[in-house]
């Protein structure tokens, strides 16, 4: 309350954009965020399509194979693929809303600083 009041009817005089200038970054704002959700969403998305790749998950299954258990890959492939994929939907760290979590933000920020770097340099120019 106290600090509304200060800032609708004290004294001293805040800096404030003019209404096109406000409008203007809140422009340029929302189409580097339309930008950066975009880029996040591709590379989460592809993380997680990597997650269930069917030749790199027989590659990392194979390393777990006990070596009596030659007869019969397709059926052992499947029981791990089972077991890779409760863990992947459950709610382990490494569940795929955790994945896809992970990966949007870091992109996101990555992006979103990228590109207001970008733009703080074009208005110098």
């Amino acid at each position: 309350n106290n600090i509304l009041s200060e800032f609708f009817l004290g004294k001293e005089k805040y800096v404030s954009l003019s209404a096109p200038s406000a409008i203007g970054e809140s422009l340029e704002l929302l189409y580097n965020h339309n930008i950066a959700s975009g880029m996040a969403l591709d590379a989460a998305l592809d993380s997680l399509l990597e997650s269930i790749d069917p030749s790199v998950l027989l590659k990392r299954f194979e390393r777990y194979r006990p070596m009596d258990n030659r007869r019969n890959p397709d059926a052992w492939a499947w029981m791990m693929y089972r077991h890779y994929y409760s863990k992947l939907a459950g709610n382990s760290r490494l569940g795929f809303a955790q994945v896809f979590k992970d990966v949007f933000s870091q992109v996101y920020d990555k992006e979103m600083r990228k590109l207001k770097k970008e733009n703080d340099n074009e208005s110098f120019l």
